[in-house]
């Protein structure tokens, strides 16, 4: 079963990407702060993390991203961000995310853009492993 976590601390986003997340053969767990996300983390096997950058701080979502990277180099971690900036995409791309999105990027349908992101993060992340399964 693939494991995916949302974490945002708006309830309303955080459904919407909850509901982006949702597949056949996915488990979905969500968190409503980088501190939650990080216990979850702890807890759980990931494949795949969408993340929203600010919550209880405004790099939330980036400790959220080095905790993922800590515990399981695979896990793909997907930024969202409403507060984007060339400088923080490009720290989340060094710290090992495997992408960076921008909520309010015009003409962007943002839940189909996470979407078709967590399908390209399992498929990527199948193919670092080589079929072999969860390490």
């Amino acid at each position: 079963m693939i494991k995916i976590l949302v974490v945002d601390d708006e309830p309303t986003l955080k459904g919407q990407l909850e509901w982006a997340a949702r597949g056949e053969g996915r488990e979905t767990m969500a968190a409503e702060s980088g501190e939650q996300a990080i216990q979850l983390i702890q807890q759980h096997n990931f494949d795949v993390i969408v993340t929203d950058l600010k919550m209880e701080t405004d790099e939330a979502g980036l400790d959220v991203l080095k905790a993922a990277k800590e515990k399981n180099i695979y896990t793909q971690v997907i930024v969202v961000t409403a507060y984007g900036t060339p400088e923080i995409s490009v720290e989340t791309m060094r710290l090992g995310a495997f992408d960076y999105l921008e909520r309010n990027a015009p003409g962007t349908d943002c839940l189909a853009m996470v979407r078709s992101k967590i399908n390209l993060a399992l498929e990527f992340r199948e193919a670092k492993l080589g079929g072999k399964g969860l390490p």
